[in-house]
């Protein structure tokens, strides 16, 4: 899959429903807001959210963020919340997996 610049806000995970969820790994979650036009496409039973420039996210996708772009992904999607904007729940990766 081709790598692609983008450019998003980025806060840290938190909050009660967040904390319900990732438990202790909540320090390791990071929340991406994209802006732009996207739509839904459904691709072998999954969603993919496509953007008018052609990038495509969905749940399990890599994505730098602290590493190079030669590099392998950081942080891997772990929920898509399809707001007006797209929302990424981000979860840092580590030698071996998550």
């Amino acid at each position: 899959m081709a790598r692609r610049l983008l450019f998003a806000e980025m806060w840290a995970g938190g909050g009660k429903l967040q904390a319900e969820r990732y438990g202790i790994r909540l320090p390791n979650i990071r929340n991406l807001r994209l802006d732009g036009d996207y739509r839904e496409i459904m691709e072998n039973g999954e969603v993919r959210y496509e953007f008018d420039d052609g990038f495509s996210v969905s749940v399990n996708d890599g994505i730098c963020i602290y590493s190079a772009p030669d590099q392998e992904p950081d942080y891997k999607v772990v929920a898509v919340y399809p707001y007006g904007h797209l929302v990424l729940e981000v979860e840092r990766r580590f030698e071996g997996g998550i």
